[in-house]
């Protein structure tokens, strides 16, 4: 895959989510449809793991570093909850949503950084 393509891919994957975040907010989608914001958790997971292919692919395995990138990035956004008070620590199942969120943060983004390598190891043969 190109490295333009690439970045196009990851333009309107960024515009899809964040499309989907304002409609969550907007209408309440994340406390009407069961399960939208694992579905949102693991497209930025999608996301995340193709970011860090793109930028860091050539030079290393990229299991570890998009699985610690994308917790990082999993707990900075649950801690960014939790202070706007989207939820509190107190709320019972806080820290299985908190836990089922950065399962899916995690799950995307091996799934797509295995994904973007597949598919630039095909286009490469």
């Amino acid at each position: 895959m190109k490295q333009r393509t690439a970045i196009l891919l990851l333009f309107f994957l960024a515009v899809f989510i964040i499309f989907l975040n304002y409609l969550a907010v907007t209408y309440s989608l994340y406390w009407q449809i069961r399960g939208f914001d694992k579905i949102v958790h693991t497209l930025s997971g999608v996301f995340i793991g193709i970011t860090y292919c793109v930028l860091f692919g050539k030079y290393e395995k990229v299991g570890v570093g998009v699985f610690l990138t994308s917790l990082s990035v999993g707990f900075f956004w649950e801690y960014t909850e939790l202070m706007s008070k989207v939820m509190s620590s107190t709320d019972s199942g806080y820290l299985l949503d908190t836990s089922i969120d950065l399962f899916c943060d995690v799950a995307g983004a091996l799934v797509g950084s295995f994904w973007f390598r597949q598919k630039v190891n095909t286009i490469k043969q």
